[in-house]
């Protein structure tokens, strides 16, 4: 090694605002506070987690004979549902309109 590379300083990458919280978008920060989401949970994620392991016998675990549909019964929701078409532009529709009204017009 030569004394120039002895010399010079190693260079550190650091994080910088390690300490500070992250703070949301302004428009997450009014929905959240429109909708009372904005405070910190009181339970952590990992007590939450502990809670619904233990939970009681109540709750329905898969495979459970209560969450079976019977083979007859459809849902309705799927059953109703039909994807909408995309409305046509006003300038399109217009434009559609008024070639309907030419005689003689060939596309």
């Amino acid at each position: 090694m030569s004394q120039a590379e002895k010399v010079a300083p190693v260079r550190k990458t650091q994080l910088a605002y390690v300490d500070s919280a992250v703070k949301p978008p302004r428009s997450i920060i009014s929905k959240q506070a429109r909708y009372g989401t904005d405070r910190t949970p009181v339970v952590s994620p990992a007590a939450r987690v502990a809670a619904l392991k233990s939970a009681s016998s109540n709750v329905a675990k898969a495979g459970d004979n209560r969450l079976r549909v019977a083979p007859g019964v459809r849902d309705t929701a799927q059953a109703v549902f039909q994807p909408m078409k995309p409305k046509k532009a006003p300038m399109m529709t217009k434009v559609m309109n008024s070639i309907k009204g030419i005689k003689g017009f060939r596309r």
